[in-house]
Order: structure tokens, then C-alpha cells, then sequence
């Protein structure tokens, strides 16, 4: 299942460079086009699958030096519940996460929505380059 998912520093960007457009504007964005709605920004739209391709190849690792489980969307959203009636609030995690990879729900959100990046002038992020950046800094 495919999913949107930003960076905090595109995040940063998108919401600084939404409040520095003007309040209206006929030659280009303006604040006022995004008045009581929502802005869909993201920096990839990928996968799991992808986003650990990129982990293994900046750590030169493969699938045998990890432990990959597969679980619905459906069954963190279940296993959420059962937390929450239990008194669990950290139910809500998985509920929110689950319903991230459930079709229709969340996660895949640029196929179905008009996503802001080129409005707000936000750059093509690269996964595999972003990925070992991180990797670089958390190692």
C-alpha cells in the first residue's frame, strides 16, 4: 500500500512559505486560496517496502539482517481498540497509524488530493538520498 509521508523539514518549509504568500493575489498563490481547508503537502509518496529498500541499501543490509513482519492496516486499528477499552490511551497510536494503510482512509492521499508543493515552492525530495542522511545522522 502506497502512502504520503513528509519531512519535518518540508513540513517547516510548507508552513513558513504558506504564510509568507500574499493574502490575495491574481498573478499566483495567495493564502486566501487555502482559506478554510486543508494543505496536502508531501515529500514522498511511497511504501514500506520502499522506504526499507533505502534503509538496507544505507546500511548495506538485506532482508535477513531484519525482522519483517506483515499486518494489516486493519489489525493495528483492531489491536488500538481492544487498547483503548482496556484504558490503554496508547490505542490511539495504532488506530491512527492503521488507518494510515487502509485504502481510502489516509495514508495515499495525493492521489486524490491536490497536493501544495509546487504552490509553496517546495523542492523534489530524493527517498534513498534522504534516507541516508538520516541513517548518517542517527548512526
Amino acid at each position: 500500500m502506497r502512502f504520503d509521508t513528509t519531512t519535518k523539514a518540508t513540513v517547516g518549509t510548507a508552513v513558513a512559505n504558506l504564510l509568507s504568500l500574499p493574502v490575495t493575489s491574481s498573478t499566483g498563490p495567495s493564502l486566501s486560496d487555502y482559506k478554510n481547508s486543508f494543505v496536502y503537502v508531501n515529500s514522498f509518496n511511497t511504501s514500506q517496502r520502499e522506504i526499507l529498500n533505502a534503509v538496507q541499501k544505507s546500511t548495506d543490509t538485506t532482508d535477513s539482517d531484519w525482522n519483517i513482519s506483515h499486518k494489516s492496516g486493519q489489525a493495528y486499528i483492531d489491536e488500538g481498540s481492544a487498547m483503548l477499552k482496556q484504558g490503554d490511551m496508547y490505542g490511539m497510536i495504532n488506530i491512527l497509524y492503521g488507518h494510515h494503510f487502509v485504502k481510502g482512509l489516509g495514508g495515499n492521499f495525493s492521489t486524490s488530493k491536490k497536493v501544495a508543493n509546487e504552490a509553496l515552492g517546495l523542492s523534489k525530495e530524493d527517498l534513498e538520498e534522504t534516507t541516508k542522511r538520516i541513517v548518517e545522522s542517527v548512526v
